[in-house]
C-alpha cells in the first residue's frame, strides 16, 4: 500500500472516530432544537447517524 493511501485510510478512521463520539452527536440534537421543520429533521437525523456510528462495533 502507498503510503498516501496509508496516510488518507488513517485520517479517514481518525474521521469516523472524532464523529461518532458521543459529545459531537449532543452538540447537534442540541443545536437541532434552535431550528424548526426541515432544518431541525435533518439536524435530528444527523444526531441518529452518529449515534449508530458510535455503537458500532
Amino acid at each position: 500500500m502507498s503510503d498516501l493511501l496509508q496516510a488518507m485510510m488513517a485520517y479517514r478512521q481518525a474521521a469516523v472516530a472524532y464523529l461518532a463520539h458521543p459529545s459531537v452527536g449532543d452538540y447537534v440534537r442540541f443545536d437541532a432544537a434552535k431550528y424548526k421543520g426541515e432544518t431541525r429533521e435533518a439536524l435530528e437525523r444527523i444526531a441518529e447517524l452518529i449515534d449508530r456510528l458510535n455503537d458500532a462495533p
